[in-house]
């Protein structure tokens, strides 16, 4: 059971510095310009990079559960490890691709700002 519960500790820790992360740069959020976005874009590639990554270790340690014949004496204790693993999977693959979305968004609205002569919306500008 201590393996349960060091894995709910470290992947718990594992969001509150992702969180922790996230509000680091709200404040160039609120800059206009195409760099402003493009910084933008990049911290939220970063991101849906480092969920993929927490994604495939939780993947692997869903591996070592489901391969370790101990898990098998926990039954119901077990099966919940593995049900929390795998909802840390998903909450890990929604949040990469949420920050995708925002990576490409202001990819989008950079690549606008750069072109010559053209207007931009200022409601695109308040994302």
């Amino acid at each position: 059971m201590k393996t349960g519960n060091s894995i709910a500790v470290l992947s718990n820790f594992a969001f509150l510095i992702a969180g922790l992360s996230m509000n680091s740069f709200a404040s160039v959020h609120n800059d206009e310009g195409d760099f402003a976005h493009k910084e933008l874009a990049g911290q939220y590639e970063n991101l849906a990079r480092e969920m993929q990554t927490k994604a495939q270790e939780q993947l692997k340690v869903l591996e070592v559960l489901n391969t370790q014949p101990h898990f098998s004496f926990f039954e119901k204790n077990g099966q919940k490890i593995k049900k929390y693993v795998s909802y840390q999977i998903h909450g890990c693959e929604k949040a990469a691709k949420k920050f995708s979305e925002k990576a490409a968004y202001h990819q989008a609205i950079a690549s606008e700002h750069s072109k010559p002569n053209s207007s931009v919306n200022p409601i695109h500008t308040a994302h």
